[in-house]
């Protein structure tokens, strides 16, 4: 099994649920780590590098708290993994597709309000700058005329 997938399996606790504490030997870590390692085809394993990456760098978004994403992508993930899981992986796909459609959705919108409200903060201070520029001109041009004289 390539080592991030085992690192990612270490972090979604997969393996302390089926373990009988810290006395669990060698040889059945190792008939489970070949076990996971069959149940895990590249297909699950290159998905379940995606859910792991992108559920680190998720935004804070009104409908969707980060905790809750996270929860949802770790639960997909652990059945991803678990050999004996009796989804439907058409189910699972489908979860996984919906909760990933809505996610990019309301990210997307969040983005675009974000940019557009940092555009119009932006633009109302250029447009202040301007008006000062025109203020301190007329005040300059006035003492200008004013040394002339």
């Amino acid at each position: 099994m390539k080592r991030w997938v085992e690192k990612l399996v270490e972090q979604l606790n997969f393996d302390s649920d089926s373990d009988a504490g810290a006395g669990a030997s060698d040889a059945s870590s190792a008939r489970k780590r070949k076990k996971l390692d069959q149940a895990l085809n590249d297909d699950r394993a290159t998905l379940l590098f995606f859910i792991d990456t992108y559920s680190k760098h998720l935004f804070e978004i009104e409908n969707h708290p980060i905790r809750r994403v996270r929860e949802s992508f770790d639960e997909i993930s652990r059945e991803l993994i678990d050999p004996s899981s009796k989804a439907d992986p058409e189910k699972l796909l489908f979860r996984l597709r919906h909760l990933f459609l809505t996610y990019r959705v309301d990210e997307y919108t969040y983005v675009r309000k974000t940019v557009e409200d940092f555009k119009s903060i932006l633009w109302d201070f250029v447009e202040q700058l301007g008006e000062d520029s025109r203020f301190e001109q007329v005040a300059d041009r006035d003492l200008h005329s004013s040394f002339k004289s």
